[in-house]
């Protein structure tokens, strides 16, 4: 069974339902290979297939559902693992000023009146999800970076692959795009994803998947205790 054509809760071979926070456990299940389907309403449907239960205990990794965006939207999606503890969403594109006002928006300026992009989410504690939501895609260029906040040198783009990263662009049909960092092979602290372009009514999106150095913002041990302060990034290096 690919998994798709499990629609309904009877033809599921077993049914959970989870706490507020997704967690869940079973004292018994049976061994086998699994497709594993997980939804909430209003959420996208999520698969994971050859999940594979065996005697003794098994633990899933976590899942993110992504609440669909409406009509026109576009919603990008980082997670990563447990180490960087903090990993960063950084988008700039055109903002409503003209051809040559472009926007910024990061965890320190989650929104702006010239733009119609939002951060959603801002995760320092590991894992994710940080969201990004376009409510209305402008005629011109979007990009989209991962910057690691937690480890800011020229070589902290090197936690990135290895953590692992994922970022996913949706639509209000689906997944439209997925993107896994590249191996780190040189300098740079911000994994440059993609850019994402409209002319007209198209909107295409051009994998970029490289690494630069964004500008730092000083000694990284003094910001954790009363949390982040704001940094000046220049929006050319994202």
């Amino acid at each position: 069974d690919s998994g798709d054509t499990i629609l309904a809760d009877s033809l599921a071979e077993i049914r959970i339902i989870t706490d507020a926070y997704g967690n869940f456990s079973l004292d018994s299940l049976p061994t086998g290979t699994f497709v594993n389907a997980i939804y909430s309403d209003g959420f996208f449907r999520r698969f994971r297939r050859n999940i594979n239960l065996i005697s003794g205990g098994n633990e899933q990794n976590d899942i993110t559902l992504v609440d669909k965006p409406n009509e026109g939207e576009i919603r990008i999606v980082l997670n990563w693992g447990s180490s960087p503890r903090d990993l960063d969403a950084h988008i700039t594109g055109p903002a409503t000023g003209g051809v040559s006002s472009r926007f910024h928006i990061y965890y320190s300026r989650k929104t702006s009146s010239d733009t119609d992009v939002t951060l959603d989410h801002d995760d320092t504690n590991s894992f994710g999800p940080e969201t990004v939501t376009i409510a209305n895609v402008l005629s011109g260029v979007y990009r989209y970076s991962v910057h690691n906040y937690s480890m800011q040198t020229s070589s902290g783009g090197e936690q990135i692959p290895t953590s692992p990263t994922l970022v996913e662009v949706f639509s209000s049909e689906g997944l439209i795009s997925s993107f896994n960092p590249p191996p780190f092979t040189g300098n740079g602290n911000t994994w440059r994803v993609f850019e994402l372009s409209k002319t007209g009514t198209r909107v295409d999106i051009l994998p970029i998947n490289s690494y630069i150095q964004a500008s730092s913002s000083g000694d990284i041990s003094s910001f954790r205790v009363t949390g982040k302060p704001d940094i000046f990034l220049s929006s050319k290096n994202f």
